[in-house]
């Protein structure tokens, strides 16, 4: 028997989709960069109205 066939006998016997037996899942990583918690904080604490993205346009010089 084919690789593929034997694939598609397999999903229609557990009742799943071909491409779930092939996935992988990948490794969790943080994506935080703490390393201008203390500004962000600074301006948030000067200028409470400011919503994230004023706050992140002027500590950080990133646009969201």
């Amino acid at each position: 028997m084919a690789q593929g066939n034997e694939v598609k006998l397999v999903a229609e016997t557990l009742a799943i989709s071909r491409s779930s037996l092939y996935y992988q899942r990948q490794p969790r990583t943080s994506r935080a960069d703490r390393s201008q918690d203390e500004e962000i904080i600074l301006a948030c604490g000067e200028k409470p109205a400011y919503g994230y993205r004023r706050v992140a346009t002027s500590t950080i010089g990133i646009i969201a």
